[in-house]
């Protein structure tokens, strides 16, 4: 019950997100006045600040010194969703695609798309190295995803430098 309040906004945050993703394709007329207003970008940065008060008082309280725990909840509370909206996106698309683009639907594209926002530094490298170039993305905001998972990794890299620096 302590972070209640904190959930109920976080989660009014996120249906300003969304409203200020859908508003234009419903309302395109009122699309400039609602970019001008900025609430999504708003909504987001309010969101993050929100989430890093959260995350660093879960370290502190629920993961201390844990924060192997920490990283592996994170992943188990984003992944089978995540999953799931990729899998679902791509029979979707398999569906409802009208030219059938095959180039999207090759196994290394769909692998990619679906697991690239797991392992962040694995990008990183490949991007660098120019190992993999993705040809099509399933799930629209995956960078969201992929700027949270960046987010939880610096909390686990800060929570296990302190402990390892409390430790010496």
């Amino acid at each position: 019950m302590r972070y209640c309040y904190q959930g109920w906004f976080r989660f009014l945050l996120c249906l300003c997100v969304l409203w200020s993703h859908t508003f234009a394709i419903f309302f395109p007329s009122y699309a400039a006045v609602i970019a001008k207003a900025q609430l999504g970008n708003f909504a987001v940065a309010g969101f993050f600040v929100l989430s890093g008060y959260l995350m660093f008082s879960a370290i502190s309280n629920v993961y201390e010194n844990s924060p192997i725990r920490f990283i592996i909840n994170r992943y188990l509370r984003i992944a089978p969703p995540l999953l799931f909206a990729g899998v679902l996106s791509i029979f979707i698309h398999a569906i409802f695609t009208p030219d059938h683009n095959e180039n999207i639907f090759y196994i290394d594209n769909i692998v990619y798309a679906i697991s690239s926002w797991m392992f962040p530094f694995n990008v990183i490298i490949t991007k660098i190295f120019s190992v993999h170039s993705i040809s099509f993305d399933f799930v629209r905001y995956i960078w969201a995803v992929f700027t949270e998972i960046i987010f939880y990794w610096c909390v686990f890299l800060f929570a296990f430098l302190l402990n390892f620096v409390e430790s010496r």
